[in-house]
């Protein structure tokens, strides 16, 4: 099932940082097949032009809470997982979790999680609303990149970082 195949994929990107393999990674969860393990049997893009359609709306949460029930163990595995200095990894880690997958495909309002300990100035467990404006999406992984440590003033179509991120 796509839900195997998620907490598969966490503990492999636990054991890569574990065992100094990479310190950086991305990964794209199998989504449909995590909603045919659901028995949902809309697609994940018909999933996402849900409209005012009751049985795409109610698939769209189900699968929203799925996907959160999984990064949240993930979270909960990167806080007891043990980095190669004994410390604890989600500590050292910037954890991004996002969509652009609403109503639509629109790089414009959308949500993202940013955990761990790993930038120390990035504001945690809070809701941040951005003002009403055009902030690339681009400017929000400069943002996490500078806060990594990376010496970089740009990246893609950036148009400076998030100080709003930032404490």
């Amino acid at each position: 099932s796509g839900e195997a195949a998620i907490r598969l994929m966490y503990d492999m990107m636990i054991i890569a940082l574990q065992t100094d393999a990479s310190r950086v990674m991305s990964y794209r969860q199998p989504v449909c097949d995590l909603l045919l393990g659901m028995g949902v049997k809309i697609k994940a893009h018909s999933l996402s032009h849900y409209g005012f359609s009751q049985p795409r709306v109610a698939a769209s949460r189900e699968r929203d809470k799925k996907c959160s029930a999984l990064f949240s163990h993930f979270l909960d595995r990167l806080k007891e997982a043990k980095d190669i200095d004994g410390s604890r990894l989600f500590d050292n880690c910037i954890v991004s979790y996002g969509t652009n997958l609403r109503s639509g495909h629109e790089l414009r309002n959308l949500p993202a999680i940013i955990a761990g300990g790993g930038a120390e100035r990035m504001r945690r467990g809070e809701h941040i609303i951005l003002p009403e404006q055009d902030t690339p999406l681009a400017n929000y992984w400069l943002t996490i990149m500078q806060e990594a440590g990376l010496n970089i003033d740009s990246f893609s179509h950036s148009t400076g970082n998030i100080p709003e991120l930032l404490a």
